[in-house]
């Protein structure tokens, strides 16, 4: 039994695709709360179309997405979580392939899965993090390789842990309060499908996130000795690389300088100086918002398997909006 939530706030244009993707998975035994964050348009008159049981809907009073988490980890019945975004899309086989994980694993595991992004109708990308607990663990010096609306876990372990708190990246704050106690469980497989969400964030935006960021890691990184990795080499590169996405060009510059002529066996750090020192900030943010490396790998690997059956299943769940 799986208590799925789903937040929602104006999202009559995109909530009935993840409904009916839930709807058609393999495991047929779960309960999905949608829960409504004061959502002002027709929100609810399309959730309560359909006519399953199992899709139960909540008038929530507008407080923010970890309220609503919050309040449907209180309303769930089961034992098991998992988290679903409005617009996204699930594999049929999604469910299925992280509840069995999740019970092969302890009772404080977080199992998360590789997903794709699309945009409109076209898969843009895919992302594909490490998948075993001690490199997850490792990457959450930099971003949670763990992508949040994808997840699994346990509700035990998730109310002990304190549930979400209402600050930027409730997500991430958790996997950072969580990460000397949980066991991280990335699947090496694409499982869901993320629609692409920050075509409209100017660049003042993008910066303001950037900074949000940095102030969530800083408490549980604030030193060199904090990073949990003994190779010196290895944590200067971390740190080069978390400024290079969320801090400054200069600190990145410093941090990657300390490694020295190794550098020279490091292609994407030398990939990523090049790109600092030629681009002015503008095109820097630019660069990194497009996920370059990520696109370049998917068309790559365009005829794969993978990018395959991602097209094949965004094809299908966008072909079934507004049928029935």
């Amino acid at each position: 039994m799986i208590s799925i939530l789903l937040p929602v706030y104006n999202a009559a244009g995109t909530v009935e695709r993840s409904i009916r993707s839930l709807l058609g998975q393999t495991v047929r035994e779960f309960e999905l709360l949608v829960l409504d964050d004061g959502s002002t348009d027709r929100t609810e008159e399309i959730v309560r179309r359909f006519s399953d049981e199992r899709v139960q809907y909540h008038r929530l009073p507008h407080g923010g997405i970890a309220a609503a988490l919050n309040e449907g980890i209180r309303r769930s019945r089961f034992d098991v979580l998992a988290r679903m975004d409005a617009g996204d899309i699930a594999f049929p086989d999604r469910l299925e392939r992280q509840y069995r994980a999740l019970m092969q694993r302890p009772e404080h595991s977080i199992v998360s899965c590789h997903y794709a992004v699309f945009r409109n109708r076209s898969v843009e990308y895919l992302v594909e993090g490490e998948t075993g607990p001690d490199g997850i663990r490792r990457r959450l010096a930099l971003h949670p390789d763990i992508p949040h609306q994808g997840v699994m876990y346990r509700k035990q372990f998730i109310t002990a842990a304190g549930m979400y708190r209402p600050v930027p990246l409730e997500d991430y704050d958790l996997w950072l309060r969580v990460k000397d106690s949980a066991e991280f469980i990335l699947l090496p497989e694409v499982l869901m499908l993320v629609e692409h969400t920050r075509s409209s964030l100017t660049n003042l935006d993008v910066r303001s996130r950037y900074r949000d960021h940095y102030a969530l890691q800083h408490p549980y990184y604030p030193d060199l000795t904090s990073f949990g990795i003994t190779d010196q080499e290895e944590t200067m590169m971390t740190i080069g690389w978390r400024e290079y996405f969320y801090g400054t060009r200069s600190e990145a510059l410093r941090a990657w300088r300390r490694i020295g002529f190794r550098l020279a066996v490091h292609p994407r750090i030398l990939t990523a100086l090049l790109v600092m020192l030629l681009l002015p900030e503008r095109a820097f943010i630019t660069f990194k918002e497009q996920r370059m490396r990520q696109r370049l790998s998917y068309l790559m690997r365009y005829f794969s398997a993978a990018s395959t059956r991602c097209r094949a299943q965004l094809r299908h769940s966008l072909s079934a909006e507004g049928q029935g």
